[in-house]
Parts: C-alpha cells; structure tokens; sequence
C-alpha cells in the first residue's frame, strides 16, 4: 500500500526564552518558517512525512540590535492516529 503526496506548510509564531537569543538581542522573538515535502503512506494508518524547511527566529527590530538566525532544516516525521 503506497501513496504519495506533496505538501507546502507556511507559518508564524513567538517564542519567550529567559536569556536573548543572542547577546544583544531580545527574549521575546519572532520565527516564521516555510517548508515543502513529501508524504508516504505506510500503511493505512501510518504515514511518512519528509520535508525541506526555512526557519527564521529574530525579535523584529523590537531591540536596537536584531541578530536574527536563519537556518534550513531536512526533517523526517512519521504521523500516527489517536
């Protein structure tokens, strides 16, 4: 049983942290990401997922300094019901 498709995920978020994420910047930060892959079906239940990303964290210019972090990540994931 095998079933493929192609996805593309798009999304934003903040994150708190209790130091800067880097010395001159903040701890209230931002990070978009995007992200495109593939699913597989492994069974009728379980399914494959793998993924190219872009992932970003930076405050925003809501500090003097804003030493952002851009970073590509290859992810492998696997989806199970409950």
């Amino acid at each position: 049983y095998e079933r493929w498709t192609v996805y593309g995920e798009i999304g934003a978020g903040l994150a708190y942290s209790s130091e800067p994420v880097r010395p001159t910047g903040g701890q209230l930060n931002f990070t978009p990401q995007a992200a495109v892959g593939f699913s597989m079906d492994l069974n009728h239940q379980t399914r494959l997922l793998v993924g190219l990303g872009w992932y970003h964290i930076s405050n925003a210019r809501t500090t003097s300094t804003n030493l952002g972090v851009d970073a590509v990540a290859l992810t492998a994931r696997i989806s199970l019901p409950f």
